[in-house]
């Protein structure tokens, strides 16, 4: 009944015009809501076109590509923990944040960066997945967590966004962050991808493409009046042998071998 909740409360946000935050308007009709499936932002090469180099949403589990501007990747209440002491990159102690969490948990949003596919016989070593913008209500992190405890911080949105503020897939690659979000509501985060052609010391630019994220369905932008009701913050467990040690969601991690029925994206006329 929750996720069916969570679907209709979406289903009746994608139903007409919507603002975002920063006063843009979003094109939210008949976009594919994605919920608990795995999912990449996957940098893809497109030959022959004028602009060669594009980020679309990969359903991982049906091995489909999506032009982004035709989804919505939702980040769930679950996804809510309390910031703990020693973690003011991301907010004051005990503020909220919303993390879909680089270790898989099913009941969530199981989010990747790929650019498998991607032509190795065209490019060298890494690309550059830039985040060039964010219009929303609040602030967006995407991070690493090792297993010693360290933090590598690659977006930061909070200091303002530049250069810096990037990951590096590896051309053929594919791996997983931790993605967080400061305040409930809908974010439209601006990527733009680049490669380096063999034999080149200059990277090629792609098009700047905006991916959609809605965060927590019970904020009253997104619920409508099939909200769904809280269900309370979710557990941290803390590596204490780091001065600053990671907070790793407590979650039973699933192969991504297991033989777990694929989670079928949801489109709105589904719904009905």
């Amino acid at each position: 009944m929750r996720l069916r909740s969570t679907l209709l409360s979406l289903a009746a946000l994608l139903a007409g015009p919507t603002l975002l935050a920063s006063g843009l308007p979003a094109s939210l009709t008949n976009r594919i809501i994605f919920t608990r499936q795995h999912v990449d932002i996957r940098t893809v090469f497109l030959g022959g076109s004028e602009v060669p180099i594009t980020v679309q949403i990969r359903d991982a589990d049906r091995a489909i590509n999506h032009p982004a501007t035709n989804t919505v990747l939702v980040v769930a209440e679950q996804a809510m923990v309390s910031i703990p002491g020693g973690f003011e990159t991301f907010g004051p102690e005990g503020s909220p944040l919303w993390i879909l969490p680089q270790s898989q948990d099913p009941a969530l949003m199981y989010l990747g960066f790929s650019a498998e596919g991607f032509p190795r016989d065209r490019f060298d070593g890494r690309l550059n997945l830039q985040l060039k913008s964010v219009h929303g209500p609040g602030h967006v992190f995407i991070w690493q967590a090792d297993a010693a405890g360290g933090l590598d911080v690659r977006i930061n949105s909070r200091d303002g966004l530049d250069a810096s503020d990037r990951i590096e897939p590896l051309v053929n690659g594919h791996d997983h962050y931790n993605v967080g979000f400061t305040t409930a509501g809908l974010y439209e985060l601006v990527f733009q991808p680049s490669a380096r052609p063999l034999g080149s010391e200059t990277f090629l630019l792609g098009e700047s493409v905006p991916v959609l994220f809605a965060v927590d369905s019970r904020h009253p932008h997104l619920s409508g009046s099939n909200g769904f009701r809280p269900s309370g913050p979710a557990v941290l467990r803390m590596r204490c042998s780091n001065p600053k040690p990671t907070p790793i969601r407590t979650v039973s991690p699933m192969s991504r071998s297991s033989s777990r029925e694929p989670t079928r994206a949801t489109h709105p006329t589904d719904l009905a």
